[in-house]
C-alpha cells in the first residue's frame, strides 16, 4: 500500500510541475507576442510620422 500511495503522490508532483510548466511558458510567451507588438506599433508611429513630414504635414 505504501508503494501505491508514493506512485500516487509522485503522480500528482509529476502532474503539477507540468502545469506549473505550462504556465510558465504561457507567461513567456505572451510577453514575447506583447513585445513584438509593441516594437511593430512603434516602428508603424514612426513610419507614420516620416510619410506625414514628407507630404509637409506634421503628426
Amino acid at each position: 500500500m505504501s508503494d501505491l500511495h508514493h506512485t500516487a503522490r509522485g503522480q500528482l508532483d509529476s502532474r503539477a510541475a507540468r502545469a506549473t510548466a505550462r504556465l510558465e511558458n504561457a507567461v513567456n510567451v505572451r510577453e514575447e507576442v506583447e513585445d513584438k507588438q509593441h516594437a511593430a506599433d512603434e516602428r508603424t508611429a514612426q513610419l507614420k510620422a516620416l510619410r506625414l513630414a514628407r507630404e509637409g504635414k506634421s503628426p
